[in-house]
């Protein structure tokens, strides 16, 4: 069954109080002197029916666990996740990662303020589907804001959570068109960044791999099929450029075929492709991407 992408879920937060203050721009935190309150959160799929772990074409409503930044998580039953915070009057701001991996999940728990959680990078092969030891299914990591949280007499008004995808969303299909004759050998996928922002895109990637190449490593991973979906994590650098011989630090596909009897490698650039965009040559979360081939008039083969 085909699926909408671009997923955004909803929730909503119903919470408990009791009387006590916190700063509007820190977000909740482990202080064990500060009276606590219980917040309960309740997670939807926005689509054509509120649905939780129900897609099981690409399995991108899964949610494993959720962490909320600064807060410790008490109870997760696969619908609601209740966390203890530290009880608050007036407004505040909560900030959501689902899909982590424990090690992960104490660090956002202990993120103190906003600029602590945005400054967070995590590791892609702990997250990449397929990579290393990564099931092809892993549940994809989603984050969500909500924002300006506040007390109406003794409960918290309810609001809207949205968690989207911290990943793109990239479909490829190489049996078809100019592939159609080609002997294919081998399919991989190169300039991965090793790591990514919860926060936000990690600026300008490319020159702090070639400045901090072991803080900023690139991943290679090779695919098992020659058409499916793959979801990578958000790459931005400094000067993206289509039909290049440099690869211009993009992520890229790499097709090694026979051709007359000769390897030969083909390269296809994965990122926002319109002349002029603000958002040209990104990869960026949440987005649906298929890259683009086109064969001219000679009959050379442009992959992006």
């Amino acid at each position: 069954m085909k699926q909408i992408f671009n997923f955004i879920f909803y929730g909503f937060c119903t919470f408990a109080i009791s009387a006590c203050t916190a700063e509007e721009e820190e977000l909740t935190s482990n202080n064990n002197s500060q009276e606590k309150m219980t917040v309960s959160f309740r997670v939807r799929a926005h689509g054509t029916s509120d649905q939780i772990n129900k897609d099981n074409t690409h399995k991108e409503d899964f949610v494993d666990n959720i962490v909320l930044a600064g807060s410790s998580l008490a109870t997760y039953d696969g619908a609601v996740a209740t966390f203890n915070i530290n009880s608050f009057i007036g407004k505040k701001n909560f900030f959501f990662v689902a899909n982590l991996k424990q090690e992960d999940q104490t660090r956002i728990g202990a993120a103190g303020t906003e600029s602590d959680f945005n400054a967070l990078h995590l590791n892609t092969a702990d997250y990449l589907r397929g990579y290393a030891s990564n099931p092809p299914d892993k549940s994809i990591v989603m984050a969500a804001t909500l924002r300006d949280v506040t007390v109406q007499g003794a409960v918290l008004s309810q609001e809207q959570v949205k968690l989207k995808r911290l990943f793109a969303k990239v479909n490829y299909d190489f049996t078809t068109g100019v592939f159609a004759g080609l002997t294919i050998q081998k399919i991989t996928l190169e300039n991965i960044p090793a790591k990514f922002a919860i926060g936000g895109p990690i600026d300008n990637y490319d020159l702090k791999n070639k400045k901090e190449t072991a803080n900023y490593p690139y991943l290679t991973y090779q695919l098992s099929n020659n058409k499916g979906t793959v979801y990578l994590p958000e790459h931005f650098v400094s000067n993206p450029a289509f039909r290049s011989p440099d690869a211009h630090g993009m992520t890229h596909f790499v097709i090694t075929h026979l051709k007359r009897g000769v390897v030969e490698t083909l390269k296809l650039r994965i990122g926002v492709s319109t002349p002029y965009s603000t958002s040209y040559g990104q990869i960026q979360r949440n987005k649906e991407i298929t890259p683009i081939v086109t064969e001219d008039l000679n009959n050379n083969i442009w992959l992006n």
